[in-house]
C-alpha cells in the first residue's frame, strides 16, 4: 500500500505509521486496523507467569535440537475512555 497512488512511500514504514509506533499481531484479523492511545489503558496482571519448556516434543524436534518454550500471562485491560480505541474493519 502506498500513501498516495503511485507515491514513493508505504503507509507503514519501519514499524511506524505517520511517525507513530506500530505493533502487528496475528490476533487481529486481516483487513482490520486498531488504533489506541495506550496511556489511557490500564493493564492489571494477576497470578504468576507460567513458563513451560518442552525439550522433546517429538523425535524430529529432538533430532533437530528444537526446544519449545511457552509463556502464559493472565492480564486484564481496562480502557479509561472508550473513545481512545478506534477500529477500522475494511482496510485493503
Amino acid at each position: 500500500m502506498s500513501a498516495v497512488t503511485g507515491g514513493p512511500t508505504f503507509i507503514m514504514d519501519g514499524n511506524q505509521i505517520a511517525g507513530l509506533p506500530v505493533i502487528t499481531s496475528a490476533c487481529v484479523p486481516a483487513g482490520v486496523l486498531v488504533i489506541c492511545e495506550w496511556s489511557r489503558v490500564i493493564a492489571a496482571s494477576w497470578g504468576a507467569i507460567e513458563v513451560e519448556v518442552t525439550g522433546m516434543a517429538s523425535s524430529a524436534h529432538f533430532n533437530a535440537g528444537i526446544t519449545a518454550v511457552r509463556c502464559i500471562a493472565s492480564v486484564d485491560l481496562a480502557v479509561t475512555q472508550p473513545a481512545v480505541v478506534v477500529a477500522a474493519t475494511s482496510i485493503t
